[in-house]
């Protein structure tokens, strides 16, 4: 048995809105609403998958953010990225190191030696 597709609400957004937050947001959230602006004006939904290059249910996705949440849930978020490795203080610690060669008893530095020597000292 085949699943029901999903259909956005339109009243959720109108289209004025919905091309102001694409405008508005990162190339992700422009994706996201066009997508829903295209489903809103009937375009088909395997030629949408098509053009963006995307499979069912990440449109399904979409579809159920944009139900769910209006134009907020299309809205990318800020994706923290992994954690830093070193802090602030060993930061600083490693430019001046860079910047004077001397405070490490070098002359200078090769990428390979710079790059043993943070391993050493910030771990």
């Amino acid at each position: 048995m085949a699943r029901t597709l999903l259909t956005p609400d339109p009243e959720n957004a109108s289209l004025a809105d919905m091309q102001a937050a694409m405008r508005a947001g990162n190339k992700e959230t422009y994706r996201r609403c066009l997508v829903i602006i295209m489903l809103l004006t009937g375009s088909p939904r395997d030629q949408i998958m098509r053009a963006f290059d995307m499979c069912e249910s990440s449109v399904q996705k979409i579809i159920r953010a944009f139900n769910s949440f209006g134009i907020d849930g299309l809205v990318a978020k800020k994706r923290t990225g992994q954690t830093p490795r070193i802090t602030g203080e060993q930061k600083e610690q490693i430019i001046d190191e860079f910047e004077e060669p001397g405070r490490a008893q070098r002359t200078f530095w090769t990428a390979t030696a710079f790059h043993g020597h943070i391993q050493v000292e910030c771990s």
